[in-house]
């Protein structure tokens, strides 16, 4: 993949911009012309046509040497979600985690004083596995926890914007449609959603 030069776009741009406003605002002094163009190309404290470029690494996230199959051995995720995620191919079961999906993971597990759960916040890249960062440890805690009778909503997850969830529903139907260990989970997550927008 080529790299991008920040730099030098910058400098192209800005001189493109210069080009285009002495175009469109023509002197005939060549002298005021040069004066523009000396000032325009300029930083912009003196009238420069491009603020200050701000350069920020971008960096690939860090992957773990852990697998779900390494954790599996380990007792730290649920052998059949493991197989059951590995056969969708939703979640390979010997794919190397992401550094923030393996600590996600972990840290779900952990206990503190008065029974209180973990509040996890996790940054990363876009396409960096985010979703498997708190979705991974949720489906692990249901599966390892089966609902029990008369048992109501053990999981909620919440999402700012509509988009967003929609666009991971059809893949979470996906990933989940074949196991139904329970006649009420029977219901879509397609059909509660949209039973959910009716009763607004």
């Amino acid at each position: 993949m080529s790299q991008l030069d920040a730099f030098t776009l910058t400098n192209k741009v800005r001189q493109r911009l210069v080009d285009f406003a002495l175009n469109t605002n023509f002197a005939r002094g060549e002298r005021l012309n040069e004066i523009c163009r000396r000032l325009w190309a300029g930083s912009p404290e003196t009238g420069g046509l491009v603020s200050d470029l701000w350069v920020e690494g971008a960096f690939p996230s860090e992957t773990a040497a852990e697998t779900l199959d390494s954790l599996t051995r380990q007792g730290k995720f649920n052998a059949t979600l493991a197989r059951h995620l590995d056969e969708r191919d939703a979640a390979p079961r010997h794919r190397q985690l992401y550094r923030h999906q393996h600590e996600a993971i972990l840290a779900a597990q952990e206990s503190h004083s008065g029974g209180a759960r973990p509040a996890l916040v996790v940054t990363a890249g876009t396409g960096a596995g985010k979703t498997e960062s708190f979705l991974l440890p949720a489906l692990n805690e249901l599966w390892e926890t089966p609902r029990a009778p008369g048992a109501g909503v053990r999981c909620l997850i919440l999402y700012p914007m509509n988009a967003l969830v929609n666009d991971q529903l059809t893949e979470w139907e996906e990933m989940l449609k074949a196991h139904r260990p329970n006649p009420a989970d029977a219901l879509s997550l397609h059909e509660r959603n949209a039973g959910e927008r009716q009763g607004r």
